[in-house]
């Protein structure tokens, strides 16, 4: 094979070449900035008009791309005039590369006779390379494609909602995602950061395998995006930047504000990122705040203001959706949970909570999960390991834990930890610095420790946890709850009423319906 490439100074241009390095016996097919090696003769003779090459030493310098191995061909679809270039690099793994004009099919010395017919379905199944022809041509007829691509993906009796990652990381892309789960079939979703001072369209999160994705210039983007129909605009914003305000002036839709990190107090911050943030809450058509942690820095930075409150973006799973806790009897041990934190003083409360229930011989059994593990774990607390490298539904079928306890917050202002307990129809134990009061208000199995609850305090509420066990199954709902925030109110994109700042109000338990008479068959 080849040296390795060198990439210094400017790599020349061998477009369309077929190109032999001096000493070596491979040829090369060279496009796209690439060389990409022909396998063999036959494969030459399937695309190409001759056999010629030329013998440059410069050639090393490209990088290599994909081989061209049996299978490859030219191909077009029935009834078209478009010639595409099918790589074949393995069985099975194929691209397909749209030749832009006749003159470029000339120049690259592709045979005409061994076009071959392909049905529109077989084509469509090739997925799509990087166009041949000039790289700038190319690049932006591959943009063009993609956004055709995406415009056709779209449902034209729906409308459309474009989730902007202000930042791209792994919560934003996490809590973006559950909102397509959430609202997807009743509006077509698209996703959009910027990158490089452009607005780049994907139909899914950020690096998700076969998503189709498009890069649009932001100087350009109000006639670029038109084929999109973007009715909405959701503003998953982290750093609150100008940037993000220029993209939405120029897509000229109307936006809601939903700040995925809270902003810090106004002393911290200079004029002008005190000035952009109040900007674009007063053009948010919303601000959506998805906790309590969110809705209280909000109302702090904008008192009197209307914040609506959106609080479970867990696609299906209301925030009052049903419990199913674990059979307690009295002889049995209370299996606590302990989904841990990598805070120090909740730590410690964790090691005196469980010294005080061994000291005072408590029927109760611990278990920690996730977070940075103690330097010394306390005796009594049994260490299951990162909540990452685990299977949640099976752990919870095999330890059948009665509750879940969250003694620190999680480091994003909304908890995913608690979307996978309450999916798992866990009973849950927070402290007060969680900010679940809202999310898990009227929640059977559900309880919030006091503000700076010491190790005698969550053991006195895991004694009463115990004694109120069998009384909360009064509160069981034999129905779903009601309609949350997420998809109803938040796809009316109507001017906002009073009722959606609304908190949540306890809603009184619907009473059990009395078994049926069973009918006895037999005597």
């Amino acid at each position: 094979m080849s040296p390795q490439t060198d990439l210094s100074g400017d790599a020349p241009d061998f477009d369309g070449l077929r190109v032999q390095i001096p000493g070596e016996h491979q040829i090369w097919f060279v496009f796209g900035d690439q060389r990409h090696y022909i396998t063999d003769i036959d494969v030459m003779r399937s695309i190409f008009r001759d056999d010629a090459f030329r013998t440059e030493t410069d050639c090393a310098r490209l990088p290599e791309g994909s081989v061209l191995g049996p299978g490859s061909r030219l191909v077009r679809r029935s009834g078209s005039t478009s010639v595409h270039l099918v790589v074949c690099s393995h069985p099975g793994q194929e691209t397909r590369h749209l030749v832009i004009d006749e003159a470029q099919f000339e120049h690259y010395g592709f045979d005409a006779e061994k076009i071959v017919e392909i049905s529109p379905e077989t084509l469509r199944n090739i997925p799509v390379g990087l166009p041949l022809g000039p790289l700038a041509t190319a690049l932006a007829m591959a943009e063009r494609y993609s956004l055709e691509r995406l415009a056709e993906g779209l449902q034209p009796d729906r409308p459309t909602l474009l989730l902007l990652l202000e930042e791209r990381n792994r919560f934003a892309e996490q809590f973006a995602t559950h909102l397509q789960e959430t609202v997807r079939r009743r509006v077509n979703i698209l996703f959009g950061w910027l990158e490089d001072g452009q607005l780049v369209i994907s139909s899914a999160a950020p690096a998700t395998a076969g998503s189709v994705t498009t890069r649009l210039p932001v100087e350009d983007l109000a006639s670029a995006a038109l084929p999109l129909r973007i009715d909405r605009i959701d503003l998953l914003a982290t750093e609150f930047k100008p940037a993000a305000r220029a993209v939405i002036a120029a897509l000229g839709c109307a936006f809601d504000l939903t700040p995925l990190a809270a902003p810090p107090a106004p002393s911290s911050m200079d004029a002008a990122a005190i000035g952009e943030f109040r900007a674009l809450v007063q053009q948010a058509a919303r601000t959506i705040a998805c906790s309590d942690i969110m809705l209280a820095a909000l109302r702090a930075w904008f008192p009197g203001r209307p914040i609506t409150i959106g609080l479970d973006p867990e696609p299906g799973k209301p925030n009052l959706f049903r419990v199913h806790p674990a059979r307690l009897d009295p002889d049995e041990e209370l299996r606590v949970l302990i989904w841990n934190g990598a805070l120090e003083p909740e730590k410690r409360l964790v090691a005196e909570t469980i010294a005080a229930c061994r000291d005072d011989q408590a029927a109760v059994r611990f278990y920690s999960l996730g977070g940075t593990p103690m330097a010394r774990a306390p005796a009594g607390l049994r260490n299951l390991g990162p909540a990452n490298c685990l299977d949640l539904n099976k752990l919870v079928c095999v330890l059948r834990p009665h509750l879940v306890w969250f003694p620190s917050p999680a480091p994003e202002v909304f908890d995913f930890r608690v979307s996978a307990a309450m999916a798992q129809g866990l009973p849950i134990l927070a402290g007060a610095a969680c900010g679940l009061g809202l999310r898990l208000d009227g929640r059977p199995y559900s309880w919030i420790l006091p503000m700076n609850a010491t190790a005698v305090i969550v053991r006195s509420e895991l004694a009463a946890v115990r004694t109120r066990w069998a009384a909360e199954y009064s509160r069981l709902r034999r129905t779903e709850a009601a309609p949350s925030f997420y998809p109803g109110a938040y796809l009316t994109w109507d001017a906002p009423t009073a009722s959606d700042y609304a908190e949540p109000q306890p809603q009184v338990a619907a009473p059990l319906q009395p078994a049926k008479k069973k009918w006895r068959l037999f005597r």
